[in-house]
């Protein structure tokens, strides 16, 4: 029990830094996904553009939430 009391504070930085991990993670798919569909020369029509940066805006509150875990 005591091993386990020691082991509990390296697990919980472990969790943290994955939350981080994976916000970091999230906010660069966002970009990446709004960078790459919102050019002009892409050809979209504009609904089209306004979806794709909803979901960036969707993605981007995941990711403020995992880093508000971490």
């Amino acid at each position: 029990m005591k091993l386990l009391h020691k082991l509990s504070p390296l697990g919980h930085f472990l969790i943290s830094l994955l939350f981080i991990g994976c916000g970091v993670a999230l906010i660069t798919f966002a970009a990446l996904q709004l960078w790459h569909r919102v050019q002009p020369w892409h050809g979209l029509a504009l609904n089209e553009r306004l979806h794709t940066v909803l979901d960036s805006l969707a993605v981007l509150t995941v990711a403020v939430a995992a880093l508000e875990l971490g």
